[in-house]
């Protein structure tokens, strides 16, 4: 398959939805499988690379000039506010022009001293001429991760590392304080420092920020920490008939797929609701102080879904997914979507094409967005395409206007009646929530993220730690229902009750003991977090598999409004300060927008990289983040990555833009030593460099020969 020419990141089958969207879309295949595929499709064109494509090849772009002007507001490491910037690269300076920021310059040449850790491997020196890149378009580190012989290693070696990696030993101004969080590690033994090649440049790194914003959430909150969604019945409920509205409140959870939004519903019609007499409010207060987007921004691609912008209830990622199912004997392709939306009508049928080969498809179809509320297909579809599936982030006509059709058509669907409308508003004051509705946990939503490189629920995760989530917890209350982990509290052992709580189940509430009243003992954690069987005793529909309810006291905290709505001024803050803090990047090497990587103006340092990935190696929640990412040679987006030779020796997060080609991970020796690997490859000809980025994964594999 050809590399993609979009700027929106990795690259991927066309239409390949084995592995897409959250966890639960691959569970519930054999309950609803035709909206688990669906909604999974959907997950796969919001992740940053092009699924236009036919026969197997990723469409090309029509325009490769396409980003336009408008700088974002940025974050630097350990400065007081987030509009202070680093010293901006030149495609930042041309921001001014209306058209398109400048290609990526490389930096001049430095000649690296022989047997150096600078000195370029021969076989990624001829990989580089081949490509027609100079060696100064390359920036790498790589660093040994389990070489730590007795004593500490060669004088001469710990002296190279100290002064190129260890931000121990770089003076730095003092960032604010994050509370509770784990200590670094102690002085002593260090990995061997084997390559560094314009080390501390900031260099653009495309979805590599990723690694940064999911780490940062895994060591934040916890690999088992939710998004929870309450909802309130605001009225008494008699006879199936609520009498006043139901209420919904934002709390940016990413998981919101189509699947899902059928999973609340049936939440709520399992509190014995069939009529609303009132309205349904959407509060997207959570996420009130977003400034204003234009999704055509970074590419001038608006129905792209790489593309939407966060909001607190983002539903299906904005986006509907256009399937098209040929039927020759008719003579048309039979066309359906996911999610529906009251009150827009797409077309049934579309004419087939039965001499045409299967191109530009889509390009064929003449799609027609001039009216979102009715669009048209004024084209024939080639017969020869078989069944295909186009995702299409919806144009909203107004502000949340997809949510409100989407949870609308929802409900009606369910066989719910609702007598008001669906608008926005504002979420009860000083009620409890009648149920929250919990996402997966993190570590699920995190492998989402990191292994199809998935931007707008990068883009929600990092909003989230701008948000009161990731602040340390008030005290427990007596009265509090939820409760800390038990062997985080309590550890195992007589003086367990002395010993404090420590990482990041000091930080957060997570799930009690499954055993407790109420529970079913077949039900899955995870499963019913989120959802829960309604006992069959007075329940009408106890034989009905899908009917389910959500809870507030089976799992997590009680739900308390947000004191501030999240902004990315205080993710960015917050970010860099646990980056120096607890991954250990200089000030000045990391330079933050919106925490996806679709970005002109994110920036990082290959040794910044490296520290956060020593910080990984060291960090108790290594598992979770190495498993999340994608294995070099089998999925995700690095599965044409490092050849057949690299093939499941490495789990590497990916990125690309135009001018951009990068890989960060771990790569895993043939001798059994560990290698954190990070090569960055800023050039005009960025595009050529995949063989580049294989032959340092090979170097490093063939545990750094010659």
């Amino acid at each position: 398959m050809a590399r993609e020419a979009r700027e929106a990141g990795d690259a991927r089958d066309p239409g390949d939805v084995r592995h897409a969207g959250p966890a639960s879309a691959r569970r519930a295949r054999g309950r609803w499988p035709a909206i688990a595929a669906a909604a999974a499709a959907l997950a796969l064109a919001a992740q940053t690379g092009d699924v236009a494509a036919s026969a197997g090849a990723v469409k090309p772009a029509a325009d490769a000039t396409a980003p336009r002007a408008g700088p974002a507001a940025t974050a630097q490491l350990a400065q007081p506010a987030a509009t202070t910037q680093f010293a901006q690269p030149a495609d930042r300076r041309a921001a001014a022009e209306p058209a398109r920021a400048q290609p990526i310059a490389a930096p001049a040449e430095a000649a690296p001293a022989p047997g150096a850790p600078g000195r370029l491997p021969p076989a990624v020196a001829a990989a580089l001429a081949a490509a027609g890149l100079p060696p100064s378009a390359l920036a790498a580190v790589v660093v040994r991760l389990d070489d730590a012989p007795a004593g500490g290693g060669p004088a001469a070696d710990r002296a190279e590392y100290d002064t190129a990696l260890n931000p121990t030993l770089n003076p730095r101004p003092e960032p604010t304080p994050l509370p509770a969080l784990d200590p670094p590690l102690p002085p002593g033994p260090r990995p061997a420092l084997r390559l560094s090649l314009a080390a501390h440049e900031p260099r653009a790194v495309a979805s590599l920020m990723k690694l940064f914003t999911t780490f940062a959430a895994l060591d934040r909150l916890g690999p088992d920490w939710r998004w929870r969604t309450p909802v309130w019945l605001a009225g008494p409920v008699a006879g199936g008939v609520l009498q006043g509205s139901l209420h919904v409140a934002a709390a940016g959870d990413p998981t919101l797929s189509a699947e899902r939004l059928w999973l609340l519903v049936q939440a709520v019609r399992a509190q014995g609701v069939a009529d609303i007499r009132g309205d349904i409010v959407l509060d997207d207060a959570a996420f009130a102080e977003l400034p204003a987007g234009d999704p055509a921004a970074f590419d001038g691609e608006p129905l792209r879904p790489y593309n939407v912008l966060p909001r607190g209830l983002l539903l299906a990622q904005q986006s509907v997914l256009l399937q098209l199912r040929p039927d020759a004997q008719a003579g048309v392709a039979r066309v359906s979507t996911l999610p529906q939306l009251a009150g827009v009508a797409w077309p049934d049928t579309v004419p087939l094409d039965a001499q045409a080969s299967c191109g530009d498809w889509r390009g064929a179809l003449r799609l027609d967005l001039a009216d979102p509320t009715r669009p048209l297909l004024r084209g024939r579809y080639p017969l020869a395409c078989g069944e295909r599936d186009w995702p299409l982030a919806w144009p909203e006509p107004s502000p949340g206007e997809h949510a409100r059709r989407a949870v609308e058509a929802a409900w009606r669907q369910s066989g719910g009646r609702l007598q008001g409308q669906v608008r926005a508003g504002s979420a009860p004051a000083g009620l409890s929530p009648t149920l929250q509705f919990a996402s997966p946990p993190l570590a699920e939503v995190v492998r989402s993220i990191n292994k199809y490189s998935n931007n707008p629920m990068a883009r929600l995760l990092f909003l989230t730690l701008g948000s009161d989530a990731a602040e340390p917890p008030p005290p427990l209350q007596p009265d509090e229902a939820a409760v800390r982990r038990p062997d985080a509290v309590a550890p195992h052992g007589p003086d367990a009750a002395a010993q404090p709580a420590r990482g990041f189940a000091a930080r957060g509430f997570v799930s009690p003991p499954d055993a407790r009243p109420g529970t079913t003992p077949d039900a899955t954690p995870a499963y019913r977090a989120a959802v829960r069987p309604v006992p069959a005793e007075g329940n009408v529909n106890a034989t009905a598999t899908a009917t389910a309810t959500a809870t507030a006291t089976d799992d997590g905290p009680a739900w308390r409004p947000p004191a501030r709505p999240a902004t990315l001024d205080r993710a960015r803050r917050m970010v860099a300060d646990w980056a120096v803090q607890r991954a250990g990047c200089r000030p000045g090497e990391l330079v933050l927008d919106n925490g996806s990587g679709l970005s002109r103006d994110e920036r990082s340092s290959a040794a910044c990289l490296a520290a956060l990935l020593q910080a990984v190696w060291a960090s108790p929640l290594m598992p979770e983040l190495l498993a999340s990412l994608p294995v070099a040679g089998v999925d995700g987006t690095a599965r044409r990555l490092g050849g057949e030779e690299a093939a499941g020796r490495a789990h590497l997060k990916t990125g690309s833009l135009r001018d951009v080609m990068a890989a960060a991970g771990v790569v895993h020796g043939r001798s059994g030593a560990r290698h954190a690997v990070v090569v960055l490859v800023n050039d005009p000809r960025a595009a050529a460099a995949r063989p580049v980025l294989d032959a340092v994964l090979r170097w490093a594999q063939d545990d750094l020969a010659p």
